[in-house]
Order: structure tokens, then C-alpha cells, then sequence
């Protein structure tokens, strides 16, 4: 649950697609808690409000673990109408929990009673209106065998479309070992799931149940503690499979204001680069990143990466991986760099006479002094104040 929110949070710019894995392992969380709850807790507290309140909640898994592979492997995360389909069935069993949601907890604790007693599948404790605990059950297993399949097919073909150009970049290598990962993952803990499930059914004593369904348990264990350390130990995989899109041209200011004489030696025609995208489709990032660069958004405190994306069409996680594969700088290195070089601008002219260094850093886009000082002694080997006594005595002829 903790990963799912730094997902949020910490995701590279590829926000929608990582929301979509954020949710899967959420969701994933709640449904291992509910099943540690169902077979191995003694409360009757938590009993009865995670068999009445999360089951249904399972079926989103499925739908969110396929679109967030099919957005990795498009670049695109667009639902279509049809696509909000795949959670129809969530709505209808969600609709099916609310007689007991909204039941007294005096039921709910009957119950998680019941439950507890190895009652199982008593036909008078319905924990859904439209469908019994038992059908619901084989649904669950039958629900994420579907989706298993969609996304073992959904992942071969457009791996089969993106190999001959992108095979040698390391990116495409990152990510389809990864999504290779986790389809094995899924499969293997969809097997161990219709397993226990099969036992679940036909088994009624919880004590024989678990026996028979230990390894099953133990694998789904595994297979989602593998995959959140993959995911831990990777994080280029936040990164996605940048494919190259096509800017919106009418945005004129990028191109009046700027010309491809503003790009340097970058835009060689026998240049090797090392991923994905054309000469042309770098060369309008680049004219973006320069047109921030001359009109000196970098100033603003609240300077992100998304004021580029804003101004020029091209998303986040693009602007993102060109940071990181083209430029010789991080994004938050290069807008340090850049506020730095406006501190020693005013320092140089004279600013510090009328303005105290507190005043000099917040102008330059800083908000704390500290990553003021840091980014200052980064860039030139002293501190501020150091540099603006050398400057004084004349050490400093230019910088």
C-alpha cells in the first residue's frame, strides 16, 4: 500500500500509466490483507469489516493490471468508451455489497461470526445481494484468468510491432523485461489462485484447506513480493516506453522565436542516438527546453518539468527520458545550473547592495537556502558568500 502511494507521488512524469500500476498494487494489497484476515485472523472486528467492505474491490486487478500493460506498450493511456466496460463488472458486484455496507454492524459481526467458524458458504450470510459467497468465489478465479489471458496477448503482439525498430535500445530492453516479469508473475499467481479456489470449494474444514492450499498461498506470497522488489530496485521502469508522438505545430511562439541554428552540433545528421526517437522529434524537444531556457522560466519557484510539456505539446515522461538518455545533465541539475548562473549574474553587478543573499536566492527561483548554498558550491566550488569576498578582492576576474 505504501508503494502504491509513493507511485503517485514518485513516478517520472509517466503519471497515468504508473496510476494505473499504483492501483494494481493497492488493490493487490487489500486482497492479500483479506486474505490473511479470511484464513489466518481470530478478530471478529477486522473479520467483519474486510469480508463486507473489500471483496469486490478484487475485481478492478484485472482491468487495471491490462491497461496499465497496454498503455506501457502504446504510450498511451487514453480509455476509450468501450474501455470502461472492463469495469462493469466491479459496478454490478459492488452494487451487490451495498445492502451490507449499509446493514447494522451487529450483522456484520454475525457474520464475520460465521466465518470464523468455518462457515464458509452459509446460504443465510449472503455478503452479496446479486450473487452467493461461493459464485463469487470461482468468479473471482475465473475474472483474473480472462484478464491473464488479454494481457498474455495484448503484451506478445505489440512486442511483436515494437521489436524490429526498438530491440536495440536499452529502455525498450528495461521495460519488456519487466512487463515479461510480471505477466510470468501474474500467471503464476492466477494458477495458484484457481488452485486454492478449487480447493476452497471443495474443502469446507479450514484447517484441511490449509494444508492442501499451503505452496498455493506461498506462491501467491512470493510472486507479488518479487514483483514489488523488481519494481524497487528498477525505477528507469517509471520511465515507460517512450514512443515518439507527433507535436502540435501550431504552436508557433517555439518556432518564431527559435531556429535550428539554436541547437548546436546535437542534430549531426550521421549522429548515433540511443533510443527511440527521430533527429526531428529531439530537435522540437530541445527548441522547447531553449525557449524555457530564454525566457527564463526557470525562475518561477514552481518550475517543473510540466510548464515545458505545457508550453510545447510534448509529455511529461518524454521530457523525462530525454533528460535522462540525451542530455548531459539532470532535469533538476540543469535548472539548478541555471538559477546558479543568474545568483553570480547579480552578485557580479553589484545586487548584494541593495538586496541580502536571502533575497538573491529567492529571486533566482530558489525557496530554501540551503539547496541555494548546495547548488551554489555545486557549480562553483565555494560558497556564496566566499565567492562574493573573492569577487571583492579581485580573485575573480570572470565566471
Amino acid at each position: 500500500m505504501f508503494l502504491s502511494l509513493m507511485l503517485l507521488i514518485f513516478n517520472n512524469g509517466y503519471k497515468s500509466a504508473n496510476r494505473f500500476l499504483a492501483g494494481v498494487f493497492f488493490f493487490g494489497s487489500m486482497f492479500y490483507l483479506t486474505i490473511f484476515v479470511f484464513f489466518f485472523g481470530e478478530s471478529l472486528f477486522y473479520t467483519a469489516i474486510f469480508e463486507a467492505s473489500v471483496p469486490s474491490f478484487f475485481y478492478l486487478i484485472g482491468p487495471l493490471s491490462y491497461f496499465y500493460v497496454r498503455s506501457v506498450l502504446r504510450d498511451d493511456v487514453r480509455l476509450s468508451k468501450l474501455d470502461y466496460l472492463h469495469f462493469l463488472l466491479f459496478a454490478v458486484i459492488f452494487l451487490g455489497t451495498l445492502p451490507i455496507l449499509f446493514s447494522s454492524w451487529e450483522h456484520k459481526l454475525e457474520i464475520a461470526r460465521n466465518i470464523l467458524n468455518e462457515n464458509w458458504f452459509h446460504p443465510h450470510f449472503k455478503i452479496n445481494f446479486f450473487i452467493t459467497q461461493r459464485q463469487n468465489t470461482v468468479l473471482k478465479g475465473l475474472h483474473l484468468f480472462a484478464y491473464l489471458v488479454l494481457i498474455w496477448y495484448t503484451f506478445y503482439k505489440s512486442r511483436m510491432q515494437l521489436k524490429q525498430n526498438l530491440t536495440h535500445t536499452k529502455q525498450y530492453q528495461v521495460i519488456r523485461n519487466w512487463l515479461l516479469i510480471l505477466c510470468i508473475l501474474i500467471t503464476l499467481v492466477t494458477v495458484a489462485y484457481l488452485s486454492a479456489v478449487y480447493q476452497m470449494v471443495v474443502f469446507q474444514n479450514k484447517n484441511h484447506f490449509l494444508q492442501m492450499t499451503y505452496y498455493q498461498t506461498l506462491i501467491m506470497a512470493l510472486g507479488y513480493l518479487i514483483l514489488i522488489l523488481v519494481l524497487m530496485f528498477n525505477p528507469y521502469i517509471l520511465y515507460g516506453l517512450p514512443l515518439e508522438k507527433k507535436v502540435n505545430r501550431n504552436r508557433n511562439f517555439l518556432y518564431e522565436e527559435l531556429n535550428v541554428d539554436d541547437l548546436g552540433p546535437e542534430e549531426e545528421e550521421g549522429r548515433t542516438i540511443p533510443g527511440l526517437y527521430s533527429f526531428e522529434y529531439l530537435s522540437q524537444i530541445q527548441l522547447s527546453i531553449i525557449f524555457s531556457e530564454k525566457n527564463m522560466h526557470y525562475l518561477d519557484p514552481s518550475f517543473r518539468l510540466e510548464r515545458i510539456s505545457t508550453d510545447s505539446g510534448i509529455p511529461v515522461h518524454h521530457l523525462s527520458y530525454y533528460f535522462k538518455n540525451f542530455h548531459s545533465l539532470k532535469y533538476t541539475d540543469w535548472r539548478n545550473n541555471l538559477r546558479i548562473q543568474q545568483a553570480i549574474k547579480l552578485i557580479t553587478e553589484g545586487a548584494l547592495s541593495y538586496h541580502s543573499f536571502e533575497g538573491i536566492f529567492y529571486m533566482c527561483g530558489f525557496t530554501d537556502q540551503s539547496t541555494f548554498i548546495r547548488a551554489f558550491k555545486k557549480n562553483t566550488g565555494m560558497t556564496p558568500s566566499d565567492f562574493y569576498k573573492s569577487l571583492e578582492k579581485g580573485d575573480l576576474k570572470s565566471v
